[in-house]
Formats: structure tokens, sequence, C-alpha cells
């Protein structure tokens, strides 16, 4: 699902043709509660937790009418140093923390991190797809 900030700026560069800047660099955010278009979920909290860069998408071949784009490096989020709050859902993010929501999904199993475990996405885990 893509939020609203990245409607809005594909809507303006298309029918009123203003310019979109790409964001500088990507941030993969694990989030407890629905993100929601308007960017309102609660991200997730814990002793160690942080938004991490996303170094590498590609864009996949469509299929079936969709277009996806997957990572090419795993995504490896801080070892956790203390219990985080359940993940539901993951997003990614323009900035490390704050910026704007660019796209979200659910997670397809709920994630409970514990002290010690280190989360990861492996290649190609981690799909957008535009329909």
């Amino acid at each position: 699902m893509f939020s609203n900030f990245v409607t809005q700026k594909v809507l303006d560069c298309y029918l009123n043709k203003q310019t979109i800047t790409p964001p500088s660099a990507l941030y993969f955010a694990l989030m407890n509660t629905d993100p929601t278009p308007a960017n309102t979920g609660i991200e997730v909290s814990g002793s160690g937790y942080s938004r991490v860069p996303i170094t590498g998408l590609t864009y996949a071949q469509l299929v079936s009418g969709k277009m996806t784009v997957s990572n090419t490096a795993r995504i490896t989020l801080p070892e956790a140093t203390g219990n985080w709050t359940e993940a539901n859902y993951w997003a990614i993010y323009d900035a490390q923390t704050g910026g704007n929501l660019i796209t979200y999904e659910a997670l397809a199993t709920k994630a409970t991190v514990l002290a010690g475990q280190q989360p990861k996405v492996e290649v190609g885990g981690l799909v957008v797809t535009l329909v």
C-alpha cells in the first residue's frame, strides 16, 4: 500500500507536471499498528530498535499485470537489547527517524522480537507491488 505522500507526489508529477525528487535513501521499519496511507501507525519500540537503510532494490518482471520491486541485499535490523513491541507490518520511510512514509504491508506472520534476537529480511523477502 502506498502512502498519501507518494500518491500526492505521483499525481502532482503526472497531472500538474511537477518534478519529483526521489529520496536520497530509504529505510526499513517495523510497525506495531497499521501505518495507514496517512502514516498514523505506531512503530515498533524497544531497546536496540531502529530503522535500517535499504541498500538495494530491483524491478522484477511484469507478472499477471503487476510490477514488483524487491530487495537485492539482506536487510538486517539491529540486535534487540531488550524485548520489542510486536511487529505486524513493515514500512519504508525516506528518513531514519520521522520522515515520510513511502509504502507498507502487513507481515505474513506477526513478529515478536526478544532480547538477543536480530531480525532479518532475506534477499527477495521484501516485495513492493504496483498494480
